[in-house]
């Protein structure tokens, strides 16, 4: 067997202790205290059991996540154009700088309030801030990745005859990718916090919602176990899909475009 293999297998991680470390604190602290203060893990597990056997809890969940893949998907697609725009027209840099600025200090959930006063309760005023959210990192990310491409790249690609959308899909896309990760992964978790925020504000279901409704009725069990479910998803697609897609572009293997050949001629 490789050692090196071997080495990383018995690599010893410290979630290992700290998790159940938090889990005996959260235990030992709570002892005595009444569970409608501060519920203990055995409370939160029963809450969860029971949660976890009616369809209320799932069709909130589906709600939630319906909402924010449309508007995180949104805002991926939306930020990367006008990424792409910016770094490559100067034009397009200066117009849309200051609204970049400006709306990128902007918390996400101040919109709750007029996106429902305009779109009414519902899904679309959610998605509109989950879009929201996500969009200025994606852009300012994807505008850095194009300010990072070599010029004799790009020359290159328009001698090969690149032209329109060809050159974004075979050119930029590719060359953009670990600038796009790192955006979508911070956009995802501004995103995440967002939807949940603005269900608890203007919405009618969904996680947000419920622990809204759990507080309000002095359901701390399910306040906590709402927390619970909002960390374990988060980090679910994090470790699934964003921290992979970070890390094999950054490490993986890849592939040369023609222009990328073409310009070593260039360069040299």
């Amino acid at each position: 067997m490789d050692p090196t293999v071997s080495g990383r297998r018995r690599r010893w991680h410290w979630g290992y202790v700290s998790v159940p470390a938090a889990v005996l604190i959260w235990y030992g602290a709570t002892r005595g205290v009444p569970a409608f203060i501060f519920p203990g893990p055995l409370d939160v597990l029963q809450t969860a059991l029971a949660s976890l056997s009616t369809r209320t809890f799932y069709e909130g969940l589906g709600a939630s996540l319906f909402r924010l893949l449309v508007g995180f998907g949104a805002g991926g697609v939306l930020g990367s154009a006008l990424g792409i725009a910016a770094g490559r027209f100067r034009g397009i840099d200066e117009a849309l700088g200051p609204f970049v600025s400006f709306f990128q200090a902007v918390p996400p959930i101040t919109w709750v309030p007029l996106f429902v006063m305009v779109l009414g309760i519902g899904n679309l005023p959610i998605m509109s801030v989950v879009t929201m959210a996500s969009l200025f990192p994606v852009i300012i990310a994807v505008e850095g990745g194009m300010r990072a491409i070599p010029k004799s790249q790009t020359l290159a690609a328009r001698a090969l005859g690149a032209r329109g959308w060809p050159i974004v899909v075979r050119f930029y896309l590719p060359a953009l990718q670990p600038s796009l990760a790192g955006g979508l992964r911070v956009g995802f978790g501004i995103a995440w916090r967002s939807l949940v925020a603005s269900e608890m504000v203007g919405g009618n279901n969904g996680i947000g919602f419920s622990i809204q409704t759990a507080g309000q009725v002095g359901n701390m069990s399910a306040v906590v176990f709402g927390i619970l479910v909002i960390g374990a998803l988060s980090l679910l697609f994090d470790g699934l899909v964003l921290r992979p897609l970070e890390r094999g572009q950054r490490t993986g293997p890849r592939r040369r475009s023609p222009a990328a050949r073409a310009a070593e001629g260039i360069d040299a």
